[in-house]
C-alpha cells in the first residue's frame, strides 16, 4: 500500500511538473494560418502591425500552413505580408485560425470571432447592394448620366440606412475595442453620408475616439463638411510641372471662369481611365468660360509629370500636392473631381462621367 501511495504520489509530481513546464503565460497568442494550395510552402509570411507598420512575427508556410506563437503586451490588428494574399486579424491571447482564401474572417478568440462576424455582414450586405443597384439602374430608360443619380439615390433610400444601422449595432457592442474602431471605419464616404459617419463616431467609447485613425476619420468628415457643396474653396500650395510654386487661388475663384478641379495620381486606374472624359471636356467648353486644372496628389512628381505626357494632359497642372488636398477637402480616394464657381464657391463633388459634362453643361447655360 505504502508503495502504491508513493507511486501515485510520484506520478502525480511528475503529471503536476509537466504541466507546470507546458503551462502558457495568459497573454500568449498562437496563430494557425492555412493557404489553399502549396504555392507559398517553403516562404515566408510576416505579421504587422496595422497602426505601426513594425513587424510583430514571422513563420515558413509548411504543408500549406504556418503556425506563429508568442506574447502580446496589447491587443492591435494585424495584416499579413505574402505576396498576392492578404487577410487581417485582432492579435490577442489565445488560438486564433486563419484562413488565407478567406480575407478577414479569423476565428478562435472573442474578437476574432466578432471581427468575422463584421467582415462577412459587410461582405454580403455590399453584394446584395451592388446587385440590386446595378439592376434597378440597368431597368431606367434614361441617359446614362441620370441613371448614375437615380442608382444612387435608390441606395441612399434603400440600402444605406439599413446597413448603417447594422455597423452602429456593432459599435454598441464594442464601443471600447478594436471590432468597435473597425466597424466605424467601414463607414466610408464612398456610401455613408458626413452625418452617417459622425453618428457612428458618437456611439465610440472615450478610448476609441482618442485613436489616430478614429480621429483622423473625424476630422476628414469634419473638412468634407467644410468644403460641401456652397462652401468656399480652400487653398492650398503645390507646384506647376516646371517646378515654380502654385497655388489653388490662382486658377480658383479668380472671378471669370468656372473651374473644374480633378485631384488624380498616375498609379490611379480609374483617374486615367477619366482622363478622356475631362479631355473631351476641356476642349468643348474651354471657350466658354471653362477652366480644368489637375492636381497630381499622393504621388512622386517625376512620375506625375510623365503621366501627364503619356496621356496629353494639354490643360494646366498642378504636381507634388501630396496628401495635403486629402486633409483640406475631406477625402481618401482618387478621383475627386470639384467644380467651382467664378467666385470660389464649391457647385459639384464627385463628378465623374456623363454626370461631370451634364453638370458643367447646366452651370454653363445658367450664366
Amino acid at each position: 500500500m505504502k508503495k502504491l501511495s508513493t507511486f501515485l504520489s510520484g506520478a502525480m509530481a511528475i503529471l503536476l511538473a509537466g504541466s507546470a513546464c507546458t503551462q502558457r503565460p495568459s497573454n500568449t497568442y498562437v496563430v494557425h494560418g492555412i493557404l489553399p494550395d502549396s504555392t507559398y510552402n517553403g516562404d515566408t509570411i510576416y505579421l504587422y502591425d496595422q497602426a505601426s507598420n513594425q513587424k510583430i512575427d514571422s513563420a515558413v508556410i509548411t504543408n500549406n500552413s504556418f503556425t506563429c506563437t508568442g506574447q502580446v503586451d496589447s491587443v492591435r490588428i494585424i495584416y499579413t505580408v505574402i505576396p498576392h494574399k492578404y487577410t487581417t486579424f485582432i492579435l490577442e491571447p489565445g488560438e486564433i485560425s486563419i484562413d488565407l482564401s478567406k480575407p478577414n474572417q479569423p476565428s478562435g478568440t472573442p474578437l476574432n470571432d466578432e471581427y468575422n462576424r463584421l467582415t462577412q455582414m459587410n461582405d454580403s450586405t455590399q453584394q446584395i447592394l451592388i446587385k440590386e443597384v446595378t439592376a434597378f439602374r440597368n431597368s431606367l430608360d434614361v441617359p446614362e448620366s441620370e441613371k448614375i443619380i437615380q442608382a444612387r439615390a435608390y441606395m441612399n433610400e434603400h440600402f444605406i440606412p439599413a446597413w448603417a444601422e447594422s455597423i452602429y449595432d456593432f459599435i454598441q457592442r464594442n464601443p471600447d475595442n478594436l471590432v468597435g474602431k473597425s466597424a466605424f471605419l467601414t463607414l466610408h464616404s464612398m456610401y455613408f453620408s458626413p452625418e452617417q459617419i459622425m453618428g457612428g463616431a458618437r456611439l465610440l467609447g472615450e478610448k476609441m475616439r482618442k485613436d489616430n485613425d478614429v480621429q483622423e476619420r473625424v476630422q476628414q468628415v469634419e473638412a468634407s463638411l467644410n468644403t460641401a457643396v456652397g462652401k468656399p474653396f480652400v487653398d492650398f500650395k503645390a507646384e506647376r510641372p516646371d517646378g515654380s510654386e502654385a497655388s489653388l487661388s490662382d486658377y480658383v475663384g479668380r472671378g471669370y471662369k468656372f473651374v473644374l478641379v480633378d485631384f488624380w495620381a498616375s498609379w490611379c486606374g480609374p483617374c486615367r481611365e477619366e482622363i478622356p472624359n475631362i479631355a473631351q471636356v476641356y476642349a468643348k467648353y474651354k471657350n466658354q468660360g471653362l477652366e480644368v486644372l489637375s492636381v497630381a496628389v499622393w504621388d512622386e512628381k517625376e512620375k506625375s509629370i510623365q503621366a501627364i505626357e503619356e496621356l496629353k494632359m494639354t490643360w494646366p497642372q498642378l504636381v507634388n500636392a501630396q496628401k495635403q488636398p486629402f486633409a483640406l477637402y475631406g477625402f481618401d480616394y482618387v478621383p475627386l473631381i470639384i467644380l467651382f464657381a467664378p467666385d470660389g464657391t464649391i457647385l459639384a463633388r464627385d463628378l465623374r462621367g456623363e454626370v461631370l459634362e451634364a453638370k458643367i453643361k447646366e452651370v454653363l447655360t445658367k450664366k
